[in-house]
């Protein structure tokens, strides 16, 4: 048996150029011909996680059936609720709507105002004459 391999009943394990491998038998898988990382999309996170919360499953049988680790799921369940506590917290953004119409109503009352003082003051000035100190 060549140097760095051990022999077991199920396989051989050694280590190769790349690294570790792991086989049964003469035919060995190398880390170049492991599994590769899958990148779920955020959809197919929430599917999975609702799919976890559900309770119909156990959450172990719903994190082999998808390939993913538990700690995995747990880490996606966490941002969920930490997401859905954002979006009761914030409420509903028509009170901000609301807000919004508010605030231009009064800026529109404010200019308005600023219109008849100077109006008034025009007035004012046109009946009494400029630089008269003349009072009625």
């Amino acid at each position: 048996m060549p140097h760095g391999e051990v022999s077991t009943s199920v396989g051989q394990i050694g280590l190769s150029t790349f690294g570790w491998f792991w086989g049964p038998g003469k035919g060995t898988w190398t880390m170049a011909e492991r599994r590769v990382r899958r990148k779920y999309t955020p959809s197919e996170k929430m599917q999975i996680v609702l799919e976890g919360m559900r309770g119909d499953q156990a959450v172990a049988d719903v994190c082999r059936k998808h390939g993913i680790n538990p700690t995995l799921y747990y880490t996606w369940k966490d941002k969920v609720i930490a997401a859905a506590e954002e979006v009761f917290k914030n409420g509903n953004t028509k009170p901000d709507a609301e807000l919004e119409q508010l605030r231009q109503e009064h800026q529109r009352m404010k200019d308005a105002l600023t219109e008849v003082v100077t109006e008034n003051l025009e007035l004012k000035k046109t009946r009494w004459g400029l630089g008269t100190t003349h009072r009625r």
